[in-house]
């Protein structure tokens, strides 16, 4: 048996309808009412699943970058209360600008080869990498010169 569902995409403000199998072990004098459940359940889920490549890349502008995109992977549009996530893309060469905040982020090294700028010195990143940035620490993030960088950071809503 097929069923039209109603499915809500929040995070885009459509709605979007499936025709899904339902395997139930409800007697169908049940089903309608079990359907209604899982259908309140779906609309009022606020869990975002999005592949990294479908969310908008946009230019990092700020003065001092260079070669450097960003992705909102989780933001404000998505009502998360405590932390954001972005991805950052850094071409061969590129580089993000030498600078400090009053917020700590977390920093996963996921693609590429790169320098990690802290403390007047540089330090080598690579794929698998972790880097806890305290609050009030100068620092940058750099692409090697032959191989673009890629990493996720987290920060706290502020």
């Amino acid at each position: 048996m097929l069923a039209l569902w109603r499915l809500g995409r929040h995070l885009r403000e459509e709605i979007v309808y499936a025709e899904l199998p339902i395997y139930s072990p409800l007697p169908e004098d049940a089903r309608p009412a079990a359907a209604e459940r899982l259908l309140i359940f779906m609309e009022n889920d606020r869990m975002k699943h999005v592949r990294y490549d479908e969310v908008e890349s946009k230019e990092v502008t700020l003065p001092g970058a260079e070669g450097v995109r960003v992705r909102w992977l989780v933001g404000a549009e998505d009502d998360a209360p405590n932390f954001y996530m972005r991805r950052f893309e850094l071409v061969p060469g590129g580089r993000t600008p030498r600078h400090e905040h009053a917020w700590e982020h977390e920093v996963y090294i996921l693609e590429g080869a790169g320098v990690v700028f802290h403390a007047g010195s540089e330090r080598p990143v690579r794929p698998g990498d972790v880097v806890y940035m305290p609050a009030g620490e100068e620092h940058y993030f750099g692409a090697d010169q032959a191989e673009a960088l890629a990493f996720l950071c987290l920060i706290p809503k502020r």
